[in-house]
């Protein structure tokens, strides 16, 4: 089974595109997770932390492996990254292979790129992540096709964008410091030298300005004991 986890601010719709082209491939056990606030419901008392998300990540994996999924081959997008790599941290025995982008988020001289810095600032995230939801659908969709998505799917994704949304990407921003990200990383080494990691991939897009340097995701793979993949010209 393939497992997707998707980011920030998304929905499991930028998928579809890749779950049509694994189709050609006869590649059809597949299955977009969509993490809570995100094209999925919170729970009452839900407080999005990444400690959450790691743990609703576990759960639905436990639940898979109880139904005799079989193997699982995880990939991570995006802040799904973050959840992908918080559970290889804390159960790397639920995964049998793993893939993630954003290879840069956990070394140790990675900085939030200025959205997220913005995001992580009281009121400046509220107001302007605010006056996003606030735009017109059509408005956010044509802004997300600028930015590679089909028509189709941004148009899916901005109406997934709500209030619910917003709370949690504050959340998420907020309670993952640099200092955060640097310690789990550390810990992924640890299990990485104790053999305790699985096959895994970190995929570099050259042109992605929020992940840090490509030098910073081949670092990352060497630490973690994974392949690594540059895709040059692509953001």
């Amino acid at each position: 089974m393939k497992i997707f986890v998707h980011g920030v601010p998304e929905t499991s719709a930028v998928w579809n595109p890749l779950r049509v082209e694994l189709g050609h491939h006869s590649i059809d056990d597949v299955i977009a997770l969509t993490p809570p606030g995100f094209g999925a419901d919170v729970e009452q008392g839900w407080e999005a932390a990444p400690g959450d998300y790691v743990a609703w990540l576990i759960r639905e994996l436990e639940n898979l492996r109880n139904t005799g999924t079989g193997r699982i081959d995880l990939v991570g997008h995006d802040w799904g990254t973050g959840h992908v790599l918080g559970l290889l941290a804390e159960r790397p025995d639920l995964v049998d292979s793993w893939a993630t982008d954003c290879g840069g988020l956990v070394h140790p001289n990675y900085e939030w790129h200025e959205a997220a810095k913005g995001w992580r600032t009281d009121g400046v995230g509220e107001e302007s992540l605010a006056m996003l939801v606030d735009l017109p659908n059509e408005f956010v969709a044509e802004t997300y096709v600028g930015m590679g998505m089909t028509n189709d799917v941004a148009t899916e994704v901005a109406q997934g964008m709500d209030h619910t949304m917003i709370e949690c990407i504050l959340s998420l921003y907020r309670g993952a410091p640099e200092s955060f990200l640097r310690g789990l990383g550390d810990r992924l080494e640890i299990r990485a030298k104790a053999a305790e990691l699985p096959a895994g991939l970190v995929l570099m897009a050259s042109e992605d300005e929020y992940a840090g340097s490509p030098e910073m995701a081949a670092n990352t793979a060497a630490r973690l004991q994974a392949d690594y993949q540059l895709m040059n010209g692509v953001g």
